[in-house]
């Protein structure tokens, strides 16, 4: 019997724990493992959650994840943190299987068609004929009162868009109106700018582009942000519904509404006919993604002056809005029930589908997005959906205007 013990007790000596291995084993080996295990090998003792902690473990796994990659520059900057590399997958992973938690703003009961943009501590939003700020917090909840309300004509705001310190906004029977988005002072109006409802207008440098119902499109010189000057119009023969100038503002593009057999998209070397375009997105100076009507995203490459690639929305819907990282990641807004797809621009196949609340199908107007909050712009509530996982967010709020600053 003594004999025996002994020879237990040297096959116990002589056997190699995991808890054992040398630190550079231990990081090969997490290196392979899945997301949950190594969340419970981390639970097993401070040695593993601190090797678990490391970059190592974590740098194969962050190169290929989707809407938390903030490879982008303006991701980056629309961003309240720069994320770490296990940050990234852990959130990344929420994105994948739809764990969210939802927050929604400024209920109301008339329907709007409201635009947003995302900075990294401001939110903008339309709301009939204002466009709000609301002030994002380190808990990234919206603040209860908006900093700053542009308020001016009395006419609802169609589309607005800001470029550095200028926010430029197209508003219904044509006018185009120009506000500092520091002091909400208007610095340019433009009464018959248009002469129907402005859809959409994009502004980079010193040029802006907007597009109108009546069929036209618009290129303004705005090198002083006090005067707006138009530079030439361009007849369509449909009324367009969006347009977007190219990052480096040398080309760009508009989408209308499909109708009398004319293109739908206009790069002014298509000659496709199809369905009315309603969002595009430049990804680079040379490529593009439009979605519309046909239930179809499509990626434009203008260096040879065709569609490149092509998704198809899983439940045959209407397409409304796009939002991407610039990168692998991209979302699209349907025209029913809140709905918003994830893509990954290396699949056929919609990675997650997201269903906002609201009491009645609504259509999502608008979207953006920084790694770790979705925000959905639906005709009479703001949605954000949070993926972080940590704490509960703040009960519903019905948003007040506490200062407004008000042009006559």
């Amino acid at each position: 019997m003594i004999v025996q013990e002994e020879d237990e007790g040297q096959d116990k000596e002589n056997t190699l724990s995991l808890e054992g291995l040398p630190t550079d084993v231990l990081l090969c080996i997490f290196k392979f493992c899945e997301l949950k295990l190594l969340g419970r090998m981390s639970q097993v003792c401070k040695r593993f959650y601190g090797i678990i902690n490391e970059d190592y473990v974590w740098i194969e796994r962050a190169k290929n994840v989707l809407v938390t990659n903030q490879i982008s520059e303006t991701i980056r900057n629309r961003s309240l943190t720069t994320l770490s590399l296990k940050e990234k997958c852990r959130i990344y992973y929420n994105w994948k299987n739809g764990k969210y938690k939802e927050n929604i703003y400024l209920r109301q009961r008339v329907k709007y068609m409201p635009k947003l943009v995302l900075e990294r501590r401001i939110l903008w939003i339309s709301r009939g004929k204002s466009i709000l700020a609301y002030k994002r917090g380190q808990d990234h909840c919206l603040s209860r009162r908006p900093e700053i309300v542009l308020e001016g004509r009395q006419e609802d705001v169609c589309h607005f868009v800001k470029y550095e310190n200028l926010i430029i906004s197209g508003e219904r029977y044509g006018a185009l109106v120009g506000w500092s988005a520091t002091t909400g002072e208007k610095t340019f109006e433009l009464k018959n700018g248009h002469s129907s409802d402005v859809n959409s207008v994009d502004y980079v440098g010193c040029l802006a582009v907007s597009g109108s119902r009546d069929e036209t499109v618009k290129v303004w010189n705005i090198s002083d942000p006090s005067t707006c000057e138009e530079c030439f119009s361009i007849d369509i023969g449909d009324r367009v519904c969006s347009v977007a100038l190219s990052p480096n503002a040398d080309v760009f593009c508009c989408g209308s509404a499909g109708l009398y057999k004319i293109s739908p998209l206009h790069i002014f070397d298509s000659s496709r006919n199809g369905a009315g375009i309603l969002d595009v997105h430049w990804e680079t100076p040379q490529t593009l993604l439009s979605c519309g009507y046909d239930t179809l995203i499509r990626l434009w490459d203008v260096r040879i002056g065709r569609c490149v690639s092509l998704w198809e929305d899983p439940h045959d819907s209407a397409i409304y809005s796009l939002a991407s990282d610039n990168h692998n990641t991209f979302l699209s807004g349907l025209s029913q029930h809140g709905r918003i797809q994830l893509w990954d621009k290396r699949k056929r196949n919609s990675v997650q589908t997201y269903f906002s609340k609201t009491r009645w199908s609504s259509p999502v107007y608008g979207m953006v997005f920084d790694p770790s909050h979705l925000f959905a712009a639906l005709d009479q509530s703001l949605n954000v959906l949070d993926f972080t996982g940590r704490g509960n967010l703040s009960k519903n709020l019905i948003a007040v205007p506490h200062t407004v600053i008000q042009v006559i």
